[in-house]
């Protein structure tokens, strides 16, 4: 069995509607999985835990891309319908093969995801059952941003940029 490590800093979640117009979320992952602007704390599974290799703060998190994940009972603006959505992340990975999931939110007719699949990274998001992707090349094995963006139907995938 060949084991990943993915390693994540800073996840932020910031969403444009009426209700939660603006920042909405913040996870340092500096040993913690608090978020620091509101009160949707993450619960590690599967083995999900913190290393020292950080490129913000003391800590990361850090998940084997096997079982390891979070999870987080959708309430408030995990639950609302968006027209705009931004996530934006750290991410090291020591490998690029298979398929990671690096974020994952909402279902089958609204969410936003973010992966690494053999090579690739990929952002998804679906709004009323109609999905956009997009997708570029990814073998970085180094601290690398990464910023998915809808807005009104356009996604955008940034990579250190």
């Amino acid at each position: 069995m060949c084991r990943k490590t993915i390693c994540l800093v800073s996840l932020i979640l910031a969403m444009g509607q009426i209700s939660y117009g603006g920042l909405v979320a913040h996870w340092g992952f500096d040993n913690a999985l608090a978020d620091s602007v509101g009160t949707l704390t993450w619960t590690a599974n599967g083995g999900a835990g913190f290393s020292t290799d950080a490129k913000e703060g003391s800590h990361s998190l850090s998940i084997d891309g096997v079982d390891d994940y979070l999870s987080v009972t959708p309430t408030g603006p995990l639950l609302v319908q968006f027209s705009t959505h931004s996530v934006a992340l750290w991410v090291k990975a020591n490998s690029t093969a298979g398929t990671q999931v690096l974020f994952d939110e909402g279902g089958t007719t609204r969410g936003m995801a973010i992966r690494i699949n053999n090579g690739n990274l990929e952002a998804a998001v679906r709004e009323a059952s109609t999905p956009v992707t997009v997708s570029t090349g990814f073998s970085s094995a180094t601290w690398t941003h990464v910023a998915a963006m809808f807005d009104n139907g356009v996604l955008k995938l940034y990579v250190n940029g």
